[in-house]
């Protein structure tokens, strides 16, 4: 008997023939990748309410900062690294972040930075004013709908 002479067919369909028998055998491919997660630095009000409204089951965070800041300094950094590893603060899906410097979004009412907004589905799900420590960020974390 000769060998399997293998011929792919669309990818992930291959048809095995052994001699005169042929039989289609069908491989599922598996591909592991990390999920999506986004940063946007800077963003201006029209690329943060694009943002807010395309995201779905996805919880967005939104850092309103200055550079003169003192406590936006503390913060940013944490931020960051909260959306790089969610576990830090209990999250079990990765988290988008947004940051805007100096952006003045009306609707929102900021009086005072730093201030973070928590959206999902496009609506604001929990905020916080000033630099919270990761044990505070995470029981904040604890307190919005998932």
């Amino acid at each position: 008997m000769s060998s399997p002479r293998l011929l792919a067919i669309s990818g992930s369909l291959l048809r095995a023939r052994l001699g005169s028998n042929s039989a289609a055998v069908y491989r599922r491919g598996f591909a592991a990748s990390q999920c999506a997660r986004q940063v946007i630095h800077d963003a201006d009000e029209s690329t943060f309410k694009s943002h807010i409204a395309n995201t779905k089951d996805k919880i967005i965070l939104v850092d309103f900062y200055e550079d003169w800041c003192g406590p936006c300094r503390v913060l940013s950094p944490l931020l960051e690294r909260i959306e790089k590893d969610p576990s830090l603060i209990g999250a079990s899906t990765p988290l988008d972040l947004i940051t805007l410097k100096g952006e003045n979004v009306p609707e929102l009412a900021i009086r005072a930075v730093p201030t973070v907004f928590a959206f999902k589905n496009g609506s604001v799900i929990g905020q916080f004013l000033g630099a919270l420590p990761l044990p505070q960020l995470k029981d904040w974390y604890a307190t919005l709908p998932k």
